[in-house]
């Protein structure tokens, strides 16, 4: 994650608040067009091949469903591809974009097309045969890549948006291929025989996942305002320049957010275990206890982010970005709110209640999507930062009250039956 922000603010320090602010919006539209088709294949992976390990090596059927997965990951992605490069000169107007920036959208859209396609699915398989370590190494190497290239076309050309994106690609390619030719040379399960494959078995195949299928675009879309879609909404109504100081906002509150996240991840066996065992009220106190615990991180690493940025942010980055320190407490108060409310989703989920986390997702997109169409008219650029605020509040409250409730209506079943 730092070395993720390193490279965003070496790209804003090449491209000043301007070029940062058209990157960003080119990236953000190609990100929604994407969001569309994302059926989040790693998760796909998972349900069809969690006893993959034990697959026998010359087992052609689960080799044809590697195949029937990769062709409809890599057919369904040309569908966003196709749409974002027709209606590419009319992105480019409503976002009084340069004139050929369209051209940019079109190599935006192919660049994502490229790097995506593909790459969920050999993430799920890596997870599944236990070697998560492999992918985070790729998402290192991808970083050192990207970070490399920027720096070369920095010393060797003026640096812009195009090659910012070329930058992009090259690196995402790189660690798309980098993932499957591990996966050919170590795992023998995904050596496929192409000869007997057809797309009348991808269409077969295609039955046995089609709802998982449908349900993750789905929470792809409730996702919406994570990639961007936030930018794309607020790109109408101000220049370049300070979309590029919000979207450098962005980027640095998240870094708190993603410091804090994980923690989530080490609640859900914890709390899982708690639930099976029907021990409601320590896992209230363990809430509890988290709850104090993450709220004192966030809220000193915001403190700390903000006063940094008040002092040096203008060296660290560029003087264009003069105008972040005032935008920053907004979107800080929502990332401190929000963070203490982590344990709603690992508690849905030892619930047997994950759909409460999709209701959430979609309830902080509307009412998000709202507040930004409100308050950025209003109140400019302050206005963004408190909309994306309220979204995650509204997100993270929704689902940590509806799963608290959740929780005490199992206590009291719970109750019941031993009386």
């Amino acid at each position: 994650m730092a070395l993720g922000v390193i490279v965003v603010i070496i790209l804003a320090k090449s491209l000043g608040s301007t070029g940062f602010g058209m990157f960003s919006i080119v990236m953000g539209i190609v990100y929604v067009g994407g969001a569309f088709f994302e059926p989040r294949m790693q998760d796909i992976a998972a349900k069809l091949f969690w006893n993959f390990e034990n697959f026998d090596n010359n087992s052609q059927q689960e080799r044809t469903n590697i195949c029937n997965l990769l062709a409809l990951d890599c057919l369904g992605k040309t569908i966003p591809l196709l749409i974002l490069s027709i209606l590419s000169i009319f992105l480019s107007k409503i976002n009084s974009l340069p004139e050929n920036y369209f051209l940019v959208i079109i190599f935006a859209a192919l660049a994502n097309y490229l790097t995506k396609a593909g790459a969920g699915l050999s993430v799920g398989i890596l997870r599944v045969v236990g070697r998560s370590d492999v992918y985070a190494f790729f998402i290192l190497l991808e970083l050192l890549i990207r970070l490399s290239t920027i720096i070369l076309f920095i010393y060797f050309s003026k640096f812009d948006v195009v090659h910012a994106i070329a930058a992009l690609m090259f690196s995402g390619v790189c660690a798309n291929i980098g993932q499957w030719l591990w996966l050919y040379i170590n795992i023998p399960q995904v050596k496929a025989d192409t000869r007997v494959w057809s797309s009348r078995g991808l269409f077969e195949g295609f039955r046995e996942f089609r709802r998982l299928f449908f349900v993750n675009i789905g929470i792809s879309i409730s996702e919406l305002t994570a990639k961007d879609l936030d930018v794309v909404i607020i790109a109408p109504f101000f220049m370049a320049e300070a979309v590029g100081v919000y979207k450098m906002g962005k980027t640095m509150v998240m870094f708190v957010w993603k410091t804090v996240d994980p923690l989530s991840l080490a609640l859900m066996p914890e709390i899982a275990k708690l639930a099976a065992q029907f021990k409601f009220d320590r896992i209230r106190k363990l809430v509890f206890q988290t709850s104090v615990g993450i709220l004192f991180i966030s809220t000193c690493m915001s403190v700390a982010l903000y006063l940094m940025l008040l002092n040096f942010g203008t060296l660290i980055l560029d003087p264009s970005f003069s105008t972040l320190p005032s935008l920053l407490p907004f979107m800080l108060f929502g990332i401190i709110i929000s963070s203490p409310l982590i344990w709603g989703h690992p508690l849905t989920v030892a619930l047997n209640r994950v759909d409460i986390t999709l209701v959430g997702s979609f309830i902080g997109l509307i009412v998000g999507i709202a507040s930004f169409l409100i308050l950025v008219p209003a109140l400019q650029l302050k206005g963004a930062g408190i909309a994306w605020a309220i979204t995650f509040v509204v997100n993270f409250g929704y689902v940590a009250a509806a799963s608290i409730n959740l929780l005490n209506g199992e206590k009291r079943k719970f109750d019941a039956k031993s009386d």
